[in-house]
Formats: C-alpha cells, sequence, structure tokens
C-alpha cells in the first residue's frame, strides 16, 4: 500500500456506512499484516493502524465483531506488531471481553478458539480466565 491507498483506508474507516467500516476492518487488518515490518518507528501505516483499532469500539456491533475476526484472522493478535504496538492490540482486545454487548463477549471468546493456545500471548489467555471465572463462588 502506499500513502494514497492508506489516506483512502482510514476515511472508509471513518465512513457513516456499517458496511464500509466492516469491510475496511478486514481490508486494513489484512494490509497492517501485511505490512508489519513498516510499522516501526512513525509514518502512514502507524495512522493507519491506530484508525483500525479505533473500530474495536464502533457504535454498531457487527462491526466490532468484524474487527475481533480480523484481529485474530490476520494474526494481529498472536505475532507480527512491534512491541508497543501489540500491547495495545492485546489491551484492545481484552476490551472486547467486557464489551456491553454480548454478543460482542461470545465473539471475542469464540474467534480465540481458533488460534493455538500456544501462540495466545499470557494477558489474553489471563483475561479470558477472569472472564470466565464464576463471580459467585467469592
Amino acid at each position: 500500500l502506499n500513502k494514497a491507498r492508506v489516506v483512502q483506508a482510514e476515511a472508509e474507516l471513518r465512513a457513516d456506512s456499517p458496511d464500509t467500516r466492516s469491510q475496511a476492518v478486514k481490508t486494513a487488518a489484512a494490509s497492517i499484516a501485511e505490512a508489519a515490518g513498516f510499522l516501526h518507528g512513525s509514518g502512514p501505516w502507524r495512522s493507519l493502524f491506530a484508525g483500525w483499532l479505533g473500530r474495536r469500539n464502533d457504535r454498531v456491533a457487527a462491526v466490532r465483531i468484524g474487527w475481533l475476526r480480523a484481529a485474530v484472522g490476520c494474526g494481529l493478535v498472536t505475532r507480527g506488531l512491534p512491541a508497543d504496538l501489540a500491547a495495545q492490540m492485546h489491551s484492545a482486545y481484552c476490551d472486547k471481553l467486557q464489551d456491553p454487548d454480548a454478543q460482542v463477549r461470545v465473539r471475542a471468546v469464540e474467534a480465540l478458539k481458533e488460534v493455538p493456545m500456544s501462540a495466545l500471548p499470557e494477558v489474553l489467555i489471563d483475561a479470558v480466565m477472569e472472564r470466565a471465572r464464576d463471580k459467585k463462588e467469592e
């Protein structure tokens, strides 16, 4: 992707249409995964990552669920990002385990079933375990 495509992708992530945003979430995740080596330092890739990361809090649950699937499907949860962006990614994914919409929370856990346990970052394993713990026992 060149800078013009990054600008276009960022605009699509901010579009009014939920369908456009859903498609943009998938496309941006694939582009970010492909360009992970270029995410060191600053530049247009970092701004695309920030825009994509922001869609995790979209007002439409279907877009948030698409974000989860894209994050896992493109491997952004498990590999390829510089340490600072990986920490942001993991924190954002953990936030979705606390999403106000039950379907988003369920899909967050279901999406991780596609990833071998050995590949999951410890912070995500801990967050899923915390989410699954029976609160009545305390």
